[in-house]
């Protein structure tokens, strides 16, 4: 006997997809269009290549509670308006089907003809309902809506092509079985993405899906008497359908999925006082699932979904992003809650009008476009949980999200002192002392200190408290992450280069190379991430969370004759060497920002600033986690070098705009 790792997927409506999925998902069940058609791009469980038919049985596993299924297809031989008859006589006991739901397939080809009828009452082989949403065909099953664990697929009814020579009846329910498939829920591609990444060997895992179009102030929390029954109800389906597929495992509760929040938004539109309610519901309901009432596991981990701001953002302004909020202070104060992001995904396309292929800003966008779940969506869902498997750091309150600054003496602007940086033209970085979610490594104090231009923004390099692009990034990235704050470390060395002696090294301080090979400026980066990871570690009882690296270097390589080359032929090796202080094991490479060096800089030699551009202009096209900051038009000081104060000012705009354009490590 084993435990098998189990998902609870609790959700409103984000948790069905949506509506227009619809036009892919047809009520009765069938195709209506061939991407849905195509069983190898929607693989879920193992299966033929050859045939599509699930082999999920072979390995007997089968990982998804379906509501709808049941155990056994009985056949019609007759009907009325009311009842059903079925041969040969199953000797059922007399209303032993009161209250449950039944299925009836469509007697030719695919698809279900009636869903979810109540059962009224019946005899040995009769069944009684009030009415069939259409009178079953003569031959076509019908099967009680016990609730099994069974192989998914997105499609309610959906059929190999094995099945159907069989004539084989469809019994599965589809991925939004709860609302007759209207809808594209994440669920089987959920279990596509662990299988295929997380759990890849027996026992594997098991996912059930608890939908409910209900908020969660006055339903989850400790007033949500009559939902809280409901789950538990269910809860009782989920553990009969384990008991009957008798393997003899245990399903261990290990996660719980939450989003719900959508419910709570749209709530808020005209209920705006629950939104006050809404950070103590949320704690009432995770406290309640962990207790012995249901899943009886104290360090059960939760995910809790962050939606795009731009969702319901129409119906109910501002109260997505109030939601979000919300998660992130409940995972700040949980050491077993972690939130999943998904800001920035697509916003579907306005119902099928060729001319307007984006979805209009005044309309309310109520959800995603369909490829969001099928493949966004239940990605985000799988990197989180594979991050914890593998015990790695989340950008939660267990990690300071950090960005590494690797910089020559652009990284630094000359008289950037604080008559310049107390000017009117940028109080929109200043206006006071900086928070203290805006932090930066001190080498000379070696601590993590709060930002200060004039004390701390370069402790290592040869210019001391100099600031540089960190003086408008760090107040974007707290934006970036209001719950953590982020974190800089900086090297800024005059006179370095990538691969060309310019200025001779001199230890810790000025000259040198960045090559690795070259064991100057990138032995003393090393230093600098280790000292600042073990302070973060034993001093604050966090991790240091590797978000991007952000390189200012080839200013100097292109002041060699000859440098442009020995730039090219260094830069794969670097890439991948700085990418060595990653703290993320799974998912895309640590992002590299570099700003292209200023083409009107003075000490160019001819050539060199065009050889070094088609060589990062080569990377970023390899490298889909290397993007390119241009300069050109930034306004140089009068050594036609150094961009002057505002200036660089802008380089950490134009850093922070370009961070959007990659995906962020354990995001």
């Amino acid at each position: 006997m084993v435990d098998v790792p189990t998902i609870a997927y609790i959700g409103g409506r984000m948790s069905h997809g949506g509506i227009k999925p619809n036009t892919e998902m047809q009520s009765d069940g069938s195709y209506g269009s061939l991407d849905t058609r195509d069983f190898l791009a929607h693989r879920v469980v193992p299966d033929d290549p050859t045939t599509g038919a699930p082999s999920a049985s072979t390995l007997d596993w089968y990982p998804v509670f379906d509501g709808t299924a049941g155990d056994t297809v009985f056949v019609e031989t007759s009907t009325t308006s009311t009842t059903i008859t079925v041969t040969p006589d199953p000797g059922w006991t007399t209303d032993e089907w009161d209250g449950f739901t039944l299925r009836n397939n469509n007697a030719n080809g695919i698809g279900l003809r009636n869903r979810d009828i109540e059962v009224l009452s019946n005899t040995s082989d009769t069944v009684t309902v009030a009415a069939w949403t259409a009178t079953p065909e003569s031959g076509s099953g019908i099967w009680f809506n016990q609730g099994r664990f069974r192989d998914t697929h997105l499609i309610a009814g959906w059929r190999t092509a094995t099945e159907v020579i069989a004539g084989a009846i469809p019994t599965r329910g589809g991925a939004s079985w709860q609302l007759n498939n209207f809808g594209c829920s994440p669920v089987p591609m959920i279990v596509r993405e662990l299988w295929t990444h997380v759990w890849k060997t027996a026992p594997y895992f098991q996912v059930v899906h608890y939908f409910t179009d209900n908020p969660t102030v006055g339903n989850f929390d400790d007033a949500g008497a009559a939902e809280r029954a409901d789950f538990l109800t269910e809860k009782a389906r989920w553990d009969a359908a384990w008991t009957a597929l008798a393997n003899g495992n245990t399903m261990s509760w290990d996660y719980i999925i939450l989003d719900m929040s959508q419910n709570d938004v749209i709530d808020w539109a005209t209920t705006p006082a629950n939104a006050a309610s809404y950070y103590t519901a949320v704690t009432q309901m995770i406290a309640w699932l962990r207790s012995s009432s249901v899943f009886n596991d104290s360090t059960t981990k939760v995910l809790l979904v962050n939606h795009d701001v731009a969702i319901n953002n129409v119906l109910s302004a501002g109260n997505t992003a109030a939601a979000n909020t919300v998660h992130d202070l409940v995972a700040l104060g949980d050491d077993n809650a972690y939130t999943v992001n998904l800001d920035g995904l697509d916003l579907p396309v306005r119902a099928d009008d060729a001319a307007t292929p984006t979805w209009i800003p005044t309309v309310n966008a109520s959800q995603y476009a369909t490829s969001v779940y099928l493949r966004d969506y239940p990605r985000a869902i799988r990197k989180k949980i594979d991050l914890l498997e593998a015990g790695a750091a989340t950008d939660d309150s267990g990690a300071i999200p950090t960005y590494i600054i690797a910089t020559d003496s652009l990284g630094v602007a000359s008289g950037f002192g604080s008559d310049y940086s107390d000017a009117n033209d940028d109080q929109v970085y200043t206006g006071g002392a900086r928070p203290a979610l805006q932090m930066i490594w001190n080498d000379a104090t070696q601590a993590i200190e709060t930002y200060d231009a004039h004390s701390n923004s370069a402790t290592a390099g040869t210019i001391s408290a100099s600031a540089g692009p960190e003086f408008s990034l760090l107040s974007k990235l707290q934006d970036r992450h209001p719950v953590t704050g982020a974190l800089v470390i900086k090297l800024a060395a005059g006179g370095s280069a990538l691969a060309t002696e310019l200025v001779a090294h001199t230890p810790g301080a000025a000259g040198g190379r960045w090559a690795k090979s070259a064991g100057e400026q990138y032995t003393k980066l090393k230093e600098m991430v280790q000292n600042c990871s073990r302070y973060a570690n034993l001093t604050l009882g966090k991790q240091i969370n590797l978000q991007a690296f952000l390189v200012m270097i080839g200013t100097n390589d292109q002041a060699s004759a000859g440098g442009g080359a020995a730039f090219a032929t260094e830069l794969p090796a670097f890439c991948s060497d700085l990418r060595d202080f990653g703290t993320q094991v799974v998912g895309k490479a640590t992002p590299i920002l570099w700003v292209l060096p200023h083409l009107g800089t003075a000490s160019a030699v001819s050539g060199q600033p065009e050889a070094i551009r088609v060589a990062l202009t080569a990377r970023a096209k390899a490298d889909t986690q290397f993007k390119l900051v241009n300069i050109d038009d930034l306004k140089q000081q009068s050594d036609g070098i150094h961009l002057i104060p505002s200036a660089t000012v802008k380089v950490g705009e134009r850093l922070d705009e370009t961070l959007t354009e990659v995906a962020l490590p354990n995001c």
